[in-house]
């Protein structure tokens, strides 16, 4: 009974299952990344593409060579997880979650990371120029500007889909969709970007160019608004709204111990890293990057 009962346990916090995080660029997922790594640890991973034949997608053969360096891998996230990949075809259920943002604040928020934290030294002028940026996180789901395919992902094969600004909600769910296994939200924000005049003056200034590169985006993060997200809140039922109030209020804003902190670093640092980016040099990748 003992023995049974520790299998039990052991089951609960692996389930048959893998979650998958699509991470889209500037909405929340460092935050989001940070709690899943903290529920996980030693069973998650940071994945980026293993071969140049992967198209710039992490793929169902990405994904066994992952669960041959980690074969308790559980949870994965990336800017390279994308629906649209084989991921299905590696032999284990696949969970996807991602949020999105805002559109006009997102692209804002890419902007300035581009030109702050990479330095490239781009105008705003010429950025709006830049097609790749336009409807990006459509893009990011359907991998084209295909709204409705957009659409039918996330109706169809996301465990769960959120958004920035309503960011408690998302893990309010999640928290409960994961049952029976604990999963703890409490976390600190990470990556804030620092207030900027200039985001605000570039708003005020370009609002009307920014909307109309972003005209599907604004479509899919309505869909995401007024069905996905009502659809959560009706499955779980009529006591929603009580039930998030009371978490929202408990809600603990907090980190990882030290001692965890640093286990975990050397584990990515010493071991993940180097062997991932060994794997992509002979493939011929470069070491780093998270495409």
């Amino acid at each position: 009974n003992i023995l049974k009962l520790e299998f039990a346990i052991f089951q609960m916090k692996n389930p048959p299952w893998l979650l998958a995080f699509v991470h889209i660029e500037k909405a929340a997922g460092t935050t989001l990344i940070h709690i899943l790594r903290h529920n996980y640890f030693m069973r998650y991973l940071d994945v980026r593409p293993y071969s140049a034949k992967s198209g710039k997608l992490f793929t169902a053969r990405d994904l066994r060579i992952s669960r041959r360096m980690l074969p308790g891998l559980r949870c994965i996230a990336g800017h390279a997880v994308r629906p649209i990949a084989d991921l299905e075809s590696s032999g284990i259920e696949i969970k996807y979650i991602t949020l999105f943002r805002r559109p006009i604040d997102r692209y804002l928020s890419q902007y300035k990371y581009w030109t702050d934290r990479i330095g490239n030294k781009i105008s705003f002028e010429q950025f709006l120029s830049h097609e790749p940026a336009w409807n990006f996180q459509t893009k990011k789901i359907s991998g084209c500007e295909d709204v409705e395919l957009a659409k039918r992902l996330l109706s169809e094969k996301f465990f769960l889909v959120g958004t920035v600004e309503r960011f408690g909600e998302f893990l309010f769910l999640l928290e409960r969709k994961m049952k029976p296994m604990p999963f703890d939200v409490s976390h600190s924000q990470k990556n804030l970007a620092k207030r900027d005049s200039r985001v605000h003056e570039l708003h005020t200034k370009y609002c009307d160019e920014i909307a109309a590169r972003n005209t599907l985006d604004n479509e899919l993060y309505n869909y995401v608004e007024t069905s996905l997200l009502p659809r959560f809140e009706n499955e779980y039922g009529k006591d929603y709204q009580h039930d998030y109030r009371q978490f929202e209020s408990g809600l603990v804003m907090t980190d990882d111990t030290l001692l965890r902190r640093r286990v975990d670093y050397i584990f990515r640092k010493c071991y993940v890293e180097p062997v991932g980016g060994l794997i992509r040099i002979i493939n011929g990748l470069p070491a780093a990057g998270s495409y």
